[in-house]
Order: C-alpha cells, then structure tokens, then sequence
C-alpha cells in the first residue's frame, strides 16, 4: 500500500491494480482514490493482455503477467522471492529490473514459505520499490 500511497504522490500517476483474490486486500485499501484503477479479477487474460499493453510500466511479483508485459516490452520491475534463479529463468528484455532481498535458503522452489517471517520478501521496503521505479523511468526517458 505504501508504494501505491508514493506512486500516487503524482496526479499524472494511474495505478491499475490486477490479480486474483491476494490482490484485493490492496484494492479495497483504494476504494475511493481515483488514481487508482481496481481491476482485480475483472477481466480475461486477453482483456488483461489489452490493459498491459497500454501501460507504461509494470510492477509485480514473478507471475504470467510479469512475463507478459516483458513480451509486449513494457519496462517491468518483478519484486522476487526466494523461490527461483530470476536472473536464469526471470528478466530477458531491458529496460527491466528485479528486485530481491538474498537469503541463504534461496532458491527453495517452494509454493509456499517454510521460514518463519518471509524474510526474502518483507526485506524488501516499498521505499526501495520506489526507487528501483524513479530508476527504471529514468531508463526509459
């Protein structure tokens, strides 16, 4: 929430929210703001193919949609677990970034985290999300 509440600082900044039930939690929080666009289980994967595609970059964790706006050359930031080698199997078009916290149990091709905390997640601060964003507009300028 706090990355959107900082992305949002701009009014030229629209946010479009897309996901399945996990990202509702972050929709709801959004209700009322009119920079941002909840369309959280709304649409197909062609509809959803469609909205990526006018989109100026992408933000997300390793999934079909990250992979996705890579396809269509959207600049893309993935903020990866511990779950797989990205820099093997992740980010193959540039502008584009991954963003991790390294942890010795990495990778653990696991669905879910066994370790108490998420370390390789929540070590990753929305501020430097933030950053790593103002980073890949600056590449893309």
């Amino acid at each position: 929430r706090s990355l959107i509440l900082r992305l949002t600082e701009d009014p030229q900044n629209k946010i479009i929210l897309l996901g399945l039930s996990k990202a509702e939690r972050i929709a709801h929080y959004f209700n009322h703001n009119p920079q941002v666009l909840n369309f959280v289980r709304k649409f197909s994967l062609r509809q959803m193919i469609a909205i990526l595609n006018q989109c100026d970059a992408f933000l997300g964790n390793d999934s079909g949609p990250s992979h996705i706006a890579q396809a269509l050359g959207i600049p893309v930031l993935v903020i990866a677990s511990g779950t797989n080698e990205y820099e093997k199997w992740g980010i193959w078009r540039q502008p584009s970034k991954i963003l991790s916290h390294t942890v010795p149990c990495a990778p653990c091709h696991l669905q879910v985290c066994t370790v108490e905390g998420h370390p390789c997640m929540v070590k990753i601060s929305s501020e430097q999300a933030f950053e790593a964003m103002k980073q890949l507009f600056s590449e893309v300028a």
